[in-house]
This record gives structure tokens, C-alpha cells and sequence, in this order.
């Protein structure tokens, strides 16, 4: 499965390869990643309370708003 947050490194007419990209410490965070990683947050927070439950049922383990 391919996530947001992964990097694909190669593509073929066979195969794909992707490598996951390492996750930096939230202390290391700049005040753009922090003000980003927020406004992710409320925005998931906003789809997660204002839909009904069988489309919550879909995008509840959605970890980026924009997938949602």
C-alpha cells in the first residue's frame, strides 16, 4: 500500500519500488511543519465530525485530510 508520506523510487512495467521515508522527531518539527501538521489535524478533525458513519467507516484511518 502507498502512503502520503512514502517515496517511490523506481517504477518498471513490472514492478514498483517504494521506500518509506523516515519520519523526523515532532521536536525537530520547523514552525511550517508544526503550523502544517496542525491544520491537518483540524481539517481531519472537521471530515471526522461531519460526516455520518458509513463514510466514516471509509476515511477514518485516512492520516492526511486531502485523502479523505
Amino acid at each position: 500500500m502507498l502512503f502520503s508520506r512514502d517515496k517511490i523510487t523506481h517504477v518498471s512495467k513490472t514492478k514498483m519500488t517504494i521506500t518509506p521515508l523516515s519520519l523526523k522527531p515532532e521536536e525537530e518539527w520547523s514552525k511550517v511543519e508544526d503550523d502544517l501538521a496542525l491544520g491537518n489535524n483540524k481539517a481531519l478533525n472537521a471530515l471526522f465530525n461531519g460526516v455520518d458513519k458509513n463514510i466514516f467507516r471509509s476515511i477514518n484511518n485516512c492520516n492526511v485530510a486531502k485523502d479523505a
